[in-house]
């Protein structure tokens, strides 16, 4: 296997364990013993367990958005599209709960470190919505270069976090039943529906 190969098989390894243990219980010999290396050829790929953390939140991070991306972007009405993104991000934490649980569960972590570095992955997926959701804001009426830009997007993400924590609880609960109520919140708040 070449270093491009043993460095994506560290990565999956990586990943599997954080979201396991979390970041402050995950050890780097443990990581190695399941990329099946020794500890000390991690080294070669990663000066260190947290940027091995950084890239693989990153990258999960990157994936996430590639995965809703198409549902958000896509031809149709701002409802449509809103449901399509809604369902999407349930499929991604049906289809990828280790990533999931990587990417929004911080409860076994005090590590001030890895939270900024939480946050900057967060700041950047957050700008990469925003821009996804250009059109959207203009008609809208909300000014995107705004606080109003980053604040709404870190909002949806956080009620769908929210929602995802819920229906961990609530497992027999149907996606499209979830799927629904999170859209219609996201599109309406607590207004009533029209008729």
């Amino acid at each position: 296997m070449g270093k491009a190969g043993r460095r994506g098989v560290i990565l999956e390894e990586a990943m599997r364990v954080f979201s396991s243990k979390g970041y402050s219980a995950a050890s780097l010999g443990e990581i190695a013993a399941a990329a099946g290396i020794t500890r000390s050829s991690m080294y070669e790929h990663f000066p260190s367990k947290k940027a091995l953390f950084l890239e693989v939140l990153s990258r999960q991070t990157e994936a996430a958005i590639a995965y809703v991306e198409p549902k958000v972007t896509e031809a149709g009405s701002g409802e449509r599209r809103m449901r399509a993104a809604v369902s999407a991000y349930f499929e991604y934490a049906v289809n990828n709960p280790a990533a999931w649980r990587l990417l929004f569960d911080r409860s076994r972590e005090g590590d001030p470190e890895v939270q900024r570095l939480r946050w900057e992955v967060r700041s950047s997926s957050v700008e990469m919505i925003k821009r996804m959701l250009g059109a959207d804001f203009e008609q809208a009426g909300i000014d995107a270069g705004t606080v109003a830009g980053p604040v709404v997007v870190e909002l949806a993400v956080s009620a769908l976090d929210g929602a995802t924590r819920w229906w961990e609880r609530h497992p027999e609960t149907p996606v499209d039943d979830l799927v629904c109520a999170v859209t219609r919140m996201l599109l309406t708040g607590l207004r009533p529906l029209p008729g």
